[in-house]
């Protein structure tokens, strides 16, 4: 008994870090697409995210002509 709880909570550490991890990422993602952005002079960004735990997602930069840039992140 006290060996499938020390796995149930291994198991639930291993879970929470890797939730963790992704939303580090994600936030991540989201600066480099904004900085990008500002850069470029947009007035709106977006990050559509690719699935995957990498920072690859793709980022959409919003002009105000009604011109659209996208690329992915690296």
């Amino acid at each position: 008994m006290k060996i499938k709880k020390i796995i149930l909570i291994i198991v639930i550490i291993l879970l929470a870090s890797y939730f963790i991890y992704g939303f580090c990422l994600n936030v991540k993602a989201r600066s480099l697409c904004h900085s990008e952005c500002d850069d470029r002079g947009s007035l709106a960004y977006d990050t559509i995210r690719n699935g995957k735990l990498n920072i690859n997602d793709l980022c959409v930069c919003y002009f105000p002509d009604n011109r659209i840039e996208s690329f992915v992140l690296e």
